[in-house]
């Protein structure tokens, strides 16, 4: 029984030293540029707004008209369609609003660019990771279609964004059955909420901000404080 206690206690520290020590921009990059370099999949789950294409190792928890939870191994993350992006560029152009982000101080890994997507088209992606405390991080990519999002440990994240990142190349939209639900609405603004991600209940609406929950601050004295007052910043419209 020692034994197996000495060895678990190894694998632990030694884990724990492999997070420490990884270079996340790097290994983030990385798995980035491997998603973006791979041929994207034909969309054959088909919803009412948008179809996509989901790979056999990924499954899927809840779905609705613009949201669905997804699991990758052990980690769960949520894709939302930005109705807001796209009612707002096919209405008014080059009026579209910015995407949620959490406060800079807690970015450790940003990565911009460009793919292209099943027909070949190209679309710029925003991605980034956040370091809530010691342990828990939460990764974001944004493109121009959709938004997904997942928290947990850095090696949970860099192994999550590549499965995200190939989703979201096989997205495709149904601009007719968007605008005629959406066009007659008002513009689409943000407002800043304080959910939990991954709660118990499943979510009914599916936004980013039901799958944040609250953390305990940092023990590392060094580390950046995480405040739920700031932890999102909201931009409307002007």
């Amino acid at each position: 029984m020692k034994k197996i206690m000495l060895l678990l206690l190894c694998l632990l520290l030694t884990g724990c030293s492999n997070q420490n020590t990884i270079d996340i921009q790097s290994a983030f990059d990385e798995a980035i540029n491997s998603a973006i370099a791979l041929p994207s999949g034909i969309a054959d789950n088909n919803k009412n707004y948008y179809a996509y294409y989901l790979e056999p190792e990924i499954g899927r928890i809840y779905s609705d008209e613009t949201s669905s939870i997804f699991k990758y191994h052990d980690t769960k993350f949520i894709m939302n369609l930005n109705i807001s992006k796209i009612v707002n560029a096919m209405n008014y152009g080059d009026i579209i609003p910015k995407t949620i982000k959490l406060d800079d101080n807690y970015l450790v890994a940003y990565n911009t660019g460009t793919y292209y997507d099943y027909d070949n088209s190209v679309y710029d992606y925003e991605a980034m990771i956040y370091q809530l405390n010691n342990d828990t991080y939460y990764v974001c990519l944004d493109t121009k279609y959709v938004t997904l999002a997942a928290k947990g440990s850095i090696l949970q994240m860099l192994e999550v964004i590549k499965p995200m990142l190939k989703i979201a190349k096989t997205i495709r939209i149904d601009n007719e059955n968007i605008m005629v639900a959406y066009s007659a609405k008002e513009r689409i603004s943000f407002e800043s909420e304080e959910l939990k991600l991954f709660d118990e209940v499943i979510p009914s609406d599916g936004k980013v901000q039901e799958m944040v929950d609250m953390v305990e601050k940092p023990q590392d004295t060094n580390a950046p404080v995480y405040d739920p007052d700031e932890f999102y910043q909201s931009d409307d419209l002007n």
